[in-house]
């Protein structure tokens, strides 16, 4: 069976800070774009459809907040083995690989890029492959 790779693409500031082992877990916010490539059950959970009325509350899929509340244990996020990380989008572009040691629903840390109180998928980053 094939192992199964996440790519991400990164500013040089994360890229870095990955690089010389200072951050180890990479953040994406839980929209609609991100929930597609990190939800098993995206296609069939209702939840995502709630809207707040608000534009930036609605920007930000309440659906996994509202699935890690009423159902923890239902929450089913895909599994990658390995992730690699690029730098910018140039055609030469540096790139390094880790191995991920999860993906959870989460809240990041403020010197990682995370902003306060925002719910982010967490990548937790195991060994460095290449």
């Amino acid at each position: 069976m094939k192992a199964k790779d996440l790519k991400l693409v990164l500013k040089k500031q994360w890229y870095d800070m990955i690089d010389s082992g200072e951050k180890c877990e990479e953040y994406r916010a839980t929209t609609d774009y991100w929930r597609k490539r990190f939800c098993l059950d995206f296609s069939g959970c209702w939840r995502r459809e709630v809207k707040t009325g608000d534009p930036l509350t609605d920007a930000i899929c309440p659906c996994s907040e509202i699935c890690e509340k009423l159902h923890p244990d239902e929450i089913r996020i895909r599994h990658y083995d390995t992730v690699t990380f690029y730098l910018g989008y140039a055609k030469n572009r540096p790139s390094m690989q880790f191995v991920v040691d999860g993906i959870s629903v989460g809240h990041g840390r403020k010197e990682w890029g995370a902003m306060p109180f925002m719910r982010y998928y967490v990548i937790k980053l195991g060994g460095r492959l290449k």
